[in-house]
C-alpha cells in the first residue's frame, strides 16, 4: 500500500534541500550522490534500496557539515540539512535525537523564514510523526494541527500537503481506535487527491488502502478487501505488477485473509509478495523482514510453531541489521517470538525475550509506551508462571516418591 506517510516528507525533505538550498559551494562527489539516490527509478523511499540506514546518516551527516560551513548555522539551507538527518534518526528508532534536530531546525525556520513558511508546516508535519512513532497520540494530533494551519494558511485547503496531514491525522484517530474521525479524514484527502492528482494516482490507491485497514480494524473484512482491491487495480496499472506498493497492497489482503482464518489463501499471497519484494527490494530490506515475520504469526496461529520461529528468528535479524538493534520492530518480533515459546511451554525463553524487548522498547519508545509496560509485565507473568508449574512437578515427583516406598 503506498502511503504519503507518517513522514510525509522524508523523500520531500531532500527534494527542498535541492530546490531551496543553493549547494554549489559542497562537494561534488556527495551532491551527485544524492542527486542519483533521489532520481534513480529504483530509489524507494528515501534511498531504502540504496542505501543502509548507516550509509544515509554519514550522507545526511556530510551534507549538514558543509551546510552549516557555508551558509552557517542559522541558514534555512543549513535547516533543511537538519531535517533531513533527523529524518533518518527516525527511521532509526533514534526518536528523540530525531524530535531534538527538528526542534533545531523549526527555530532556524522560523526565524529565517517566518512562521507561515511551507517549511515550517514539513518539520511539524515530521515531528508529529516522530510523536506518532513514539505511541504519544496526542502531542502528534497538536504538531498535525500546528503542521495544517500552516499549510492551509501557506499553500491553500486543497493542496496536496493540506491533505498529506489531514492523512497523517486520520493514521493517528485509526491508531486510536476513533475510526470514524479516521474515515472522515481520509474522504477529504481522497477528494483532495482525486481533484488533484488523478483518479489512477498511486497516492489515491494508497489512501483507499489506509481506508480498508479502517474497515480491517473494524472486523468489515468483505469491504476491507474490496478497497483493497480497488487500490491494487490502480497500482498495478500506475506501477506495474512487480512494485514494491502492489506488494504491500497484497500483503494487507493477507492480514485479512488471516484474520478471516484463512490461512492457506494468506499464506499464498505473502510467497507472492516474497517473491516482489526479493526482486525489488532485496533481502535485506525491512519490509522484506516485515513480510517474513507476518507470514510466521500466520503459522503461529496454525500451531506450527516450529515453523514460526524460524521464519521469526529470519525477520528478527534482516531486522536487526536494516533498523539496528534498538528499533521497535525488533521487539515486536522478539514479543512474538516469546509467544511461540510460550505455546511450546518453553517459559524460560521466552521470560528471556519478553525482557529483552522490555528494554529494547524503553530505549526506542520510552519507559511508559504501552509496549514497554506490557513487555515487561508479561515477562514476569511468565516467570511466576514456570516457578509455579515447576514447583507443581516437584510437587508431583515427591508424591510419587512417597507412593512408592510405601507400595514397598
Amino acid at each position: 500500500m503506498a502511503a504519503l506517510a507518517l513522514f510525509d516528507a522524508e523523500r520531500a525533505s531532500l527534494d527542498v534541500m535541492l530546490v531551496e538550498a543553493d549547494f554549489s559551494q559542497l562537494d561534488v562527489e556527495v551532491m551527485d550522490v544524492l542527486v542519483q539516490a533521489t532520481t534513480s527509478k529504483d530509489s524507494g523511499d528515501l534511498l531504502s534500496a540504496r542505501f543502509a540506514l548507516v550509509e544515509r546518516e554519514k550522507l545526511f551527516k556530510d551534507l549538514h557539515h558543509h551546510a552549516s560551513g557555508c551558509f552557517g548555522d542559522e541558514d534555512p539551507r543549513t535547516a533543511a540539512s537538519l531535517h533531513s538527518l533527523a529524518s533518518v534518526y527516525n527511521a532509526q528508532g533514534r526518536h528523540e535525537e530525531a524530535l531534538e534536530l527538528f526542534g533545531r531546525a523549526l527555530a532556524v525556520q522560523q526565524t529565517a523564514l517566518g512562521e507561515e513558511h511551507p517549511s515550517v508546516g514539513r518539520t511539524l508535519n515530521n515531528m508529529a510523526g516522530v510523536y506518532l512513532g513514539q505511541g504519544h497520540y496526542e502531542k502528534a494530533l497538536h504538531s498535525y494541527g500546528r503542521a495544517l494551519a500552516v499549510r492551509r494558511q501557506a499553500l491553500g485547503e486543497e493542496h496536496p500537503e493540506v491533505a498529506a496531514t489531514l492523512y497523517n491525522m486520520a493514521i493517528v484517530y485509526q491508531a486510536q481506535g476513533r475510526y470514524e474521525e479516521a474515515l472522515e479524514l481520509y474522504v477529504r484527502v481522497l477528494a483532495v487527491e482525486r481533484k488533484a492528482l488523478g483518479e489512477e494516482h498511486p497516492d489515491v490507491a494508497g489512501t483507499q488502502g489506509n481506508m480498508a485497514g479502517v474497515y480491517q480494524e473494524q472486523a468489515r473484512y468483505e469491504e476491507a478487501l474490496e478497497l483493497y482491491g480497488r487500490a491494487i487495480v490502480v497500482e498495478r496499472k500506475a506501477l506495474g505488477e512487480e512494485h514494491p506498493s502492489v506488494a504491500g497492497t497484497l500483503g494487507h489482503m493477507a492480514i485479512v485473509y488471516r484474520e478471516q482464518g484463512r490461512y492457506e489463501e494468506a499464506l499464498e499471497l505473502y510467497e507472492r509478495v516474497l517473491a516482489v519484494q526479493r526482486k525489488a527490494l532485496g533481502e535485506e530490506h525491512p519490509s522484506f523482514a516485515d513480510t517474513l515475520n507476518n507470514m510466521a504469526v500466520v503459522y503461529h496461529k496454525q500451531g506450527r510453531y516450529e515453523e514460526a520461529l524460524e521464519l521469526y528468528g529470519r525477520a528478527l535479524s534482516v531486522r536487526r541489521k536494516a533498523l539496528g538493534e534498538e528499533h521497535s520492530h525488533v521487539g515486536d518480533t522478539m514479543s512474538n517470538m516469546a509467544d511461540a515459546y510460550i505455546q511450546q511451554e518453553r517459559f524460560e525463553e521466552a521470560a528471556t525475550s519478553l525482557t529483552s524487548a522490555a528494554v529494547l522498547y524503553e530505549k526506542a519508545c520510552g519507559d511508559e509506551h504501552a509496549k514497554t509496560v506490557a513487555a515487561r509485565a508479561n515477562a514476569e507473568r511468565v516467570r511466576v508462571y514456570a516457578r509455579m508449574i515447576t514447583m507443581t512437578n516437584d510437587d508431583d515427583n515427591n508424591d510419587d516418591d512417597h507412593d512408592s516406598v510405601k507400595g514397598v
